[in-house]
């Protein structure tokens, strides 16, 4: 009889496709939810995270640069602390036409038009990915508590929309499974994990979790996040 490939086992026995189709749906979601507008920018964009004297001073001194690739790293990576909370940004300054700045340099200018309106694409697109997070864990505990298909249905029903229809999980008979002693955090997960879901799957993940296509010019990164998600993309 031949031999089940890695792939296939991954497929069918472990919670690996479930956290596949979890990063869908949170790219999905990001997509839909958390897109800067199609009127901000990249000069509105360098206009929120550089402050205005040394950015009409780089600008300035822009056309007297070598702005190629070889002198300069495209999407350089800067790292932003909000009450929300943490972000890496990846800034193609020279995609924008711009001398990229000190690191130090970088920071969310408030007082200018459209920063309100970058604070918030961020900020929804940590709690996106926040709340998607929550499923994650939920598979680190089953991970670790090895659980077993039967309780799994149990505990958490909705799991089977993220799941191929030849899953182990799908093949389970009958009402008896191990009980599981999960603590009081993952129990209050357990509990929120089906409304997550539910938001997930009607952003239609296998439609909407691909960016356009182009050179992504903004990139975010939430904090814990492996996800890195465009937020300008020049077609």
């Amino acid at each position: 009889m031949a031999r089940r490939s890695r792939t296939q086992f991954m497929n069918t026995q472990t919670w690996y496709p479930a956290r596949v189709n979890i990063s869908r749906m949170e790219r999905a979601m990001v997509n839909l939810m958390a897109p800067l507008p199609k009127e901000v920018t990249t000069d509105d964009v360098l206009d929120c995270l550089v402050p205005k004297e040394e950015l009409a001073l780089l600008r300035a001194a822009t056309p007297h640069a070598e702005l190629a690739n070889s002198s300069y790293t495209g999407g350089q990576q800067r790292d932003l602390d909000f009450s929300f909370g943490k972000v890496t940004l990846y800034i193609d300054f020279v995609a924008m036409k711009i001398i990229p700045p000190r690191t130090g340099y970088v920071k969310l200018q408030v007082d200018t038009p459209k920063a309100e309106t970058l604070r918030r694409c961020m900020e929804t697109t940590v709690d996106i990915v926040r709340r998607h997070n929550k499923l994650r864990t939920i598979l680190q505990e089953f991970d670790r508590l090895n659980v077993t298909p039967g309780a799994a249905r149990h505990y958490w029903p909705t799991l089977q929309s993220l799941l191929p229809t030849d899953h182990v999980y799908f093949s389970v008979k009958g009402d008896r499974f191990r009980d599981v002693p999960f603590d009081y955090e993952t129990t209050c997960l357990l509990r929120e994990a089906p409304e997550i879901v539910a938001k997930g799957l009607l952003c239609e993940p296998t439609v909407n979790d691909r960016d356009k296509p182009g050179r992504a010019l903004l990139r975010l990164r939430p904090e814990g996040s492996d996800q890195v998600f465009a937020l300008i993309i020049k077609e």
